[in-house]
């Protein structure tokens, strides 16, 4: 149907345009800077940079893989965008207005806006879409929110998205940086909570509790949980003691004496490490549902 994205929450991975500028402790280690400006050059990331925006041949290919949709007759997703943010108050609004037609124009594709920013996304979804709240039900609006003081500051900009506009929400914990406690249950609340840790020699280590305590605290709410990946260090697997152990602290430090609430975590390597929790994947996405049941509405 289409090129497999890397990522695995999606099926396919669309930039309308490149560039952007770090706002998050999440952002720190930014493979798409690393990637489309160090190594390409291809635009330079920072406020006052501009975005460079992709060729017709890249805006084609949604168009393509919804014709490939509506031919298998399965709904698809597509990340948009992995190398830049939608929702970047430095990008013109007339190039969202073009995102918004091309999401209009492939109604088998369920669209997953994941933003920094989202204090930016009502008022830019409504300028997106010219009608005040009614982008369509192929849209996904998520949340980047790496620790709680980001937790704290962006889950009600979140919700107000929800509350608005009627749309799917959910959030990105990755990386995750510390323990978290989702805000107290509510009505309307977040459809979905994608966890990961952090890939790379500069990757900053996930406590396995951190996980666990979101994992339970999905399943209390009636949340979808999706579980991405433990990054570059994972748990101590004691069928293969020759690793080296690294005693990691609930705080997410590194200790030579390891306090009470330590865990050995060791550096497999990203392929390695995984994605099992305590012997399980955990898979569960709202847009799942709606490619495994042929209902946008599911």
């Amino acid at each position: 149907m289409a090129e497999n994205s890397a990522i695995e929450w999606t099926d396919s991975t669309f930039n309308p345009w490149i560039g952007c500028t770090k706002v998050s402790p999440g952002c720190d280690h930014c493979y798409a800077e690393a990637l489309m400006d160090v190594r390409h050059g291809r635009a330079k990331w920072g406020p006052g940079n501009p975005r460079s925006r992709t060729a017709p041949s890249t805006w084609a290919q949604p168009l393509k893989w919804n014709r490939a949709a509506e031919k298998a007759g399965k709904r698809m997703s597509v990340f948009c965008a992995s190398l830049a943010d939608v929702f970047d108050n430095e990008v013109d609004d007339s190039w969202r207005v073009d995102l918004a037609a091309l999401i209009l124009a492939t109604p088998m594709l369920d669209w997953l806006l994941l933003t920094k920013r989202i204090g930016n996304a009502p008022a830019m979804l409504a300028r997106m879409f010219s009608i005040p709240g009614e982008p369509p039900r192929s849209v996904f609006v998520g949340a980047t929110m790496v620790n709680q003081q980001e937790i704290d500051r962006d889950w009600d900009k979140l919700m107000e998205v929800k509350h608005l506009y009627g749309l799917r929400t959910f959030g990105s914990l990755e990386p995750l940086l510390g323990r978290v406690e989702l805000p107290p249950f509510g009505s309307p609340y977040i459809d979905g909570i994608i966890v990961g840790g952090e890939s790379g020699h500069q990757c900053r280590i996930m406590h396995p509790v951190w996980v666990r305590d979101l994992r339970d605290q999905c399943s209390d709410y009636g949340v979808d949980f999706h579980f991405k990946q433990w990054g570059e260090i994972g748990p101590y697997d004691p069928r293969e003691p020759q690793h080296h152990v690294l005693w990691v602290g609930l705080d997410g430090h590194v200790y030579g004496t390891p306090p009470a609430d330590a865990v050995p975590m060791v550096r497999w390597g990203k392929k390695r490490a995984g994605r099992l929790l305590d012997g399980e994947t955990h898979d569960a996405l709202p847009w799942r549902r709606a490619i495994e049941q042929g209902n946008i509405d599911a």
